[in-house]
């Protein structure tokens, strides 16, 4: 062995273990509430309406790096399991709304997300505000079923630019375990066929678990 492999090995195996050290996994599991996707662009607000979702479940997990004892870094796999929304149009004899179209998207993403603590509470929770950007695979359709038309529209495939910001607190359980909860908001950019397009928006609050390696 030379010397230089005499230097270099120790550095090497000193080096691998701080870094090693300061990766962690990451899983999350919460609820979100999605914004209300948009109306036609040839619709009258006064006839077509849609109606509240209710929150739906959203996960995600991933991997970080600890770049210092307030800053870390994350690659996130997110899978917002977003509600159907319904659609529906008042009929203008009788004043009732009535189902006209069912909207049920389908978003897969992967961001790249950064994180600082801002702020310690009583030495245990650790207060950070978070943002991020990404790529979501965005896909579903539009289903209308009004009197005696019925037809499925699907979204076209597309890869759309997506970003979140959020804010949470975390505390330790144990030497390599800390849990948190968190706020976010999402993007995932548009979902559209040819005629329709609506926004992929929503609020949520997320529980997290982090397990240092």
């Amino acid at each position: 062995m030379t010397k230089l492999h005499k230097i270099l090995l120790p550095l090497l195996i000193t080096t691998t273990a701080q870094a090693n050290h300061n990766f962690y996994l990451h899983g999350a599991v919460g609820a979100i509430s999605q914004h209300k996707p948009s109306l036609p662009e040839i619709s009258d607000d006064s006839v077509y309406r849609i109606k509240k979702t209710t929150p739906a479940p959203e996960i995600s997990f991933g991997v970080g790096y600890q770049f210092s004892p307030r800053t870390r870094g994350e690659i996130v796999f997110v899978k917002p399991f977003f509600n159907k929304s319904r659609m529906v149009l008042k009929d203008e004899r009788t004043n009732e709304f009535t189902d006209y179209a069912i909207i049920t998207p389908n978003v897969n993403s992967l961001q790249l997300r950064g994180y600082v603590d801002i702020f310690d509470i009583c030495d245990t929770y650790k207060v950070y505000l978070g943002a991020g950007v990404g790529a979501s695979h965005v896909k579903g359709k539009l289903k209308i079923d009004y009197g005696n038309e019925a037809n499925v529209y699907k979204f076209k495939h597309k890869y759309n630019f997506a970003y979140i910001f959020a804010a949470g607190t975390s505390f330790n359980i144990s030497k390599d375990l800390k849990i948190g909860l968190e706020y976010n908001y999402s993007y995932h950019g548009k979902a559209r066929d040819g005629f329709y397009k609506t926004p992929l928006r929503s609020h949520g609050i997320i529980a997290k678990i982090r397990w240092d390696l």
